[in-house]
């Protein structure tokens, strides 16, 4: 199972920052679910828009309401995006509002991902693709605030 974060490059990722780089002082969280991931054994790259449906899950870090401007930009004028085979996680303090990402993600991970993130991919995400509004609440978290949307 090929797992990888998105990103975008730099002309295609406007804003009020100077330094567009996916680096770990503005995607801390990003990083922290990354190395969760990879201490699970599990290898995650890094991937584009257009390389998206070379892998089986990719990972959106949304910091801002700015990210998910980019990320509609960036992915919602693309076919493979619409109708696409890979699974689509997206989560971040700049998730506030799944409705207009629906199109475009099948999981929303609400507070923190890196308690749930090993869950998610071991339930093999593939077999997904319910058409319901769920919540499945964080394991362990006792029916907190925290868990994911399947859209």
């Amino acid at each position: 199972m090929s797992i990888a974060f998105l990103v975008y490059p730099a002309e295609d990722k406007p804003g009020r920052r100077k330094n567009k780089s996916f680096d770990w002082t503005t995607n801390a969280g990003a990083y922290m679910v990354i190395d969760v991931l990879r201490r699970s054994g599990r290898d995650v790259k890094f991937c584009s828009p257009e390389s998206a449906k070379e892998h089986d899950i990719v990972l959106v870090s949304l910091t801002s309401t700015f990210d998910v401007y980019n990320f509609i930009r960036a992915v919602g004028r693309k076919k493979s995006w619409r109708k696409r085979d890979f699974t689509v996680v997206v989560g971040g303090f700049g998730l506030q509002n799944v409705v207009p990402l629906r199109h475009y993600v099948d999981y929303a991970v609400f507070g923190r991902a890196e308690n749930i993130i090993t869950d998610l991919v071991k339930e093999g995400l593939r077999a997904r693709k319910r058409s319901e509004y769920g919540r499945r609440d964080s394991p362990g978290e006792g029916g907190t605030a925290e868990g994911t949307l399947s859209l």
